[in-house]
């Protein structure tokens, strides 16, 4: 067994003034000291962690949030990595009021994070949720938009594509309070809400579906009825394309004495029609041998199956508590274990520490939290994975002293050494102020690993590099950074040539000699694909990849004035005229149809990306955005013949042939579609007409290849159609398109 180690660094936040004290001591083997910076004041006693790279400089900037207080009035805070996991001062968010949770994903399609949280206004039966987006200014700075009302408290806020249309949607879970005990103490409210908001591709949100409702365990004893919902995840978690969610509770029956929490787990799957009057509106008890409440729940792929399991952070009647890893099995099945014990968990965080290729398990927790001591020390601890869904108790140690209590955990490479650190909070009782403390990763041998991106949803080939000459066989390394990661696949010359589970990638493959193009496709649990690409040569040089020598973009594929079937393969580098290159974005007849984010602050950048394309003749522009503001572009023209709708040769991937959206429909139309997967079949495709299901077609043949020719009616106006296919190996493929209805 590896193990990791870690350096600690302790950033102390404060407005304005810098504290300096000397350092102190980690009595642990592989930890130096840890020195305070800063301090944060009890106004703004954030709790939970969240990391991403908010201002494109290529590093892992920080998100805290939440509080121990509920008059809070600070949002939440922006720590920007200025280099070698040392974060600048914090900077609050626009706005007041506490976020009770929060989530950071691309509202609105420019290629930079955003930031999504909710508060609690209101109090007992009247409680409401208001939902804020934060959108980014491309620097790490943020603009609140208007908020969103919802309903119940807000427990966990969540982003996924619920109505699969390619924007992020936010889902909310929460329960207003129910009556109260004769000694006058709230019981679990007796009314849940999962309230979907919708995003309009702006990140503009409007609360479109609530469900929820009573959430009762007829099955098992009493003790697990009227339960509240407090914490919850979303994820693909049966591989069908759906955004499903876990849910914890804390259940107390009516009329029984209020002497503990008790809870349970509750699975809510995607409605496949959500004009039901609410998405998610059944809940399916998971049985567990170890009934919890749990404050925390996280996904992580445990078995290296592709599949996402659980980890739940737990505690029985509020006096002990377990971290528990609950195995999927498909069909809403989950096998639960426990794989620690102590008293009040805090955070988890799920990452390779040690460099073996397994995920890892870093928690915090107080052990003495009810235990009569004054709080801390607040400890952290990491559990090795084994990839069977054991984990082994690598390394334990205390963040703080007496007084402390701990906080949030995030994984993330925050010095750029390719392995991933830890970032928690501590918060001192007496001082009344929190510490932010990052741990650095001093894992011996794992250096030489590609170091994966910092940018969420983006990876990176480290070798080969661009327009080098090798010889066969040629030695690939790369690595990714995706949320819900399941697998990372090559392809060499459009070919398939390797897949693993495992979001590093180091492996040979052969290659023939000549020139040739290795594209890297990372899969989340949707079955959404990022990409990412390289040129490289075996024998003798002929070229030099696809970036032009001064400023500006180069396209070359497609060619101008080219002839191409239903799917083409854009290739398109771009060199900055001042700055970086922090993005580059496809447009095919005026709509943004692709964007890539450079996981690296470089000059120069370049991409490879197949797309499906209708019929007709066709403009396509390439822009690259810098760092400085401006941008370069080249746009071509391009041509697809009509004719019967073909499935695409390449991936997983698909292509609508028709109805037209150049043109001017009749109802009903005829949606015609052909999708192809390079592992397994084709299982079934699904037809969406304004986010709503209208049409599931199985693969009889279960054949690669697959087409459909559907007639469907539909009213005059303008429409979204949405075709998704699904792979029986897992995941998805999609396309959209918005017609005309005469």
């Amino acid at each position: 067994m590896r193990y990791a180690a870690f350096v600690l660094s302790t950033l102390i936040l404060s407005f304005p003034t810098l504290i300096l004290s000397a350092g102190v001591a980690v009595a642990q083997t592989g930890f130096s000291t840890k020195t305070y910076l800063a301090v944060l004041p009890a106004t703004s006693d954030n709790t939970k962690l969240l990391t991403a790279d908010l201002n494109g400089d290529g590093r892992l900037d920080l998100l805290s949030y939440g509080s121990r207080s509920s008059s809070s009035t600070v949002p939440g805070n922006v720590f920007i990595n200025k280099g070698s996991g040392v974060f600048l001062a914090p900077v609050a968010l626009p706005g007041s009021g506490m976020l009770a949770s929060a989530m950071i994903g691309d509202m609105n399609g420019d290629g930079f994070p955003d930031i999504v949280g909710c508060r609690n206004i209101g109090s007992g039966q009247t409680q409401a949720v208001s939902v804020i987006v934060y959108l980014n200014n491309g620097n790490g700075t943020f603009k609140a938009l208007p908020a969103a009302t919802g309903n119940g408290e807000c427990n966990a806020l969540m982003l996924g594509d619920v109505y699969h249309n390619g924007n992020l949607d936010v889902v909310t879970v929460g329960y207003t309070n129910g009556s109260y005990n004769p000694g006058g103490t709230f019981f679990p409210g007796d009314q849940n809400y999962i309230d979907v908001f919708s995003n309009d591709g702006t990140g503009s949100v409007t609360l479109k579906e609530t469900g929820g409702g009573t959430l009762d365990d007829a099955g098992t004893s009493s003790t697990f009825t009227n339960c509240g919902a407090i914490d919850a995840v979303g994820g693909d978690f049966l591989q069908n394309g759906s955004f499903d969610l876990i849910l914890t509770t804390n259940c107390q029956p009516l009329g029984q004495p209020l002497v503990g929490y008790a809870g349970t787990t509750f699975y809510a799957p995607e409605s496949s029609n959500p004009s039901n009057g609410g998405a998610y509106d059944s809940f399916n008890h998971l049985q567990s041998a170890n009934e919890i409440y749990s404050n925390g729940v996280a996904t992580l792929d445990v078995d290296g199956e592709g599949q996402l399991d659980a980890v739940f952070l737990g505690s029985k009647n509020g006096t002990s508590g377990d971290l528990i890893n609950a195995m999927n099995e498909g069909k809403e099945s989950f096998t639960f274990n426990k794989l620690f014990s102590s008293t009040y968990f805090e955070g988890s965080a799920v990452a390779d520490f040690n460099g073996d290729g397994l995920n890892d398990i870093a928690t915090t927790y107080d052990p003495n939290i009810s235990k009569g001591a004054p709080a801390g020390p607040s400890m952290l601890t990491i559990l090795a994975g084994s990839g069977s869904g054991a984990f082994t108790n690598s390394q334990s140690f205390a963040t703080g002293t007496a007084t402390d209590l701990g906080g949030g955990v995030v994984a993330g490479d925050f010095n750029g050494d390719g392995k991933p650190d830890l970032a928690t909070l501590v918060y001192d009782t007496s001082a009344h102020t929190t510490s932010l403390n990052v741990y650095t990763n001093t894992q011996a041998g794992s250096s030489n690993a590609c170091s994966a991106p910092t940018t969420p949803n983006t990876n990176i080939i480290c070798s080969p590099a661009k327009g080098a000459t090798l010889n066969s066989p040629v030695t690939v390394s790369a690595a990714s950074n995706v949320t819900e990661f399941t697998l990372n696949r090559l392809y060499l010359d459009n070919e398939s040539v390797y897949q693993t589970t495992s979001q590093q990638v180091s492996t040979p493959i052969d290659a023939a000699t000549g020139d040739h193009t290795l594209v890297l496709v990372s899969y989340d649990s949707s079955g959404k694909a990022f990409t990412s690409s390289t040129s490289f040569t075996v024998g003798v040089a002929t070229g030099s990849g696809c970036i032009p020598s001064s400023a500006g973009v180069s396209i070359c594929s497609p060619t101008s004035g080219g002839t191409y079937e239903s799917q083409i393969t854009v290739t398109a580098g771009a060199t900055a005229e001042s700055g970086n290159i922090t993005a580059m974005r496809v447009y095919i007849d005026n709509a943004a149809v692709y964007t890539i984010s450079n996981p690296s602050a470089s000059k120069t950048f370049e991409f490879s990306q197949a797309l499906g394309v209708y019929s007709g003749s066709h403009h396509l522009v390439v822009v690259g955005y810098e760092s400085t503001g401006g941008s370069v572009m080249n746009s071509l023209n391009f041509t697809v013949p009509s004719g019967p709708c073909t499935a695409p040769t390449q991936g997983t991937s698909l292509r609508i042939c028709s109805p037209n959206e150049t043109v001017t429909n009749s109802s009903p139309i005829t949606v015609s579609a052909g999708a192809y997967t390079s592992t397994g079949y084709i299982a079934a495709m699904r037809i969406y007409i304004d986010n709503v299901a209208v049409a599931l077609l199985n693969n009889p043949q279960k054949s690669p290849s697959f087409t459909i020719n559907q007639s469907e009616p539909v009213s005059s106006g303008k429409h979204s159609l949405v075709v998704v296919a699904y792979p029986s190996t897992g995941g998805s493929a999609s396309g959209q398109e918005i017609i005309t209805v005469q």
